[in-house]
């Protein structure tokens, strides 16, 4: 978030927290608080939700709605555009490293597959 809200780590850490504590949470060895999640996400402009799962809330709404239509559509007799819809929301699941929603993306896109 902090690259393509095209920040520096400095830029980001403002006052309230340290240039290194910012990167040793990129790297994964430091877990923030509540308080400072609430102050970088501010600082990035997005939500806390989507610091903590990598993905905007709508956009998890619209992967998890292609999905449920693809279900329905390969439920339906309609294999082809199960096939598509399951294949759009496993290519953005995992460009998002959303990796429950791609696993469940595969699973839909290999039974249109079969169907």
């Amino acid at each position: 978030a902090r690259v393509a809200g095209g920040l520096t780590q400095t830029e980001l850490a403002g006052s309230e927290v340290s240039v290194g504590y910012v990167s040793r949470i990129e790297s994964g060895h430091r877990r923030p608080n509540g308080r400072v999640l609430v102050e970088l996400a501010a600082r990035l402009g997005v939500s806390v939700e989507e610091l903590l799962v990598g993905a905007a809330p709508r956009e998890l709404d619209e992967i998890r709605l292609a999905l449920d239509f693809a279900e329905l559509s390969l439920e339906s007799g309609e294999p082809v555009e199960a096939e598509a819809r399951a294949a759009e929301a496993l290519a953005r699941a995992e460009s998002a490293s959303l990796d429950d929603l791609a696993d469940r993306a595969g699973f839909l896109h290999a039974r249109a597959l079969e169907a």
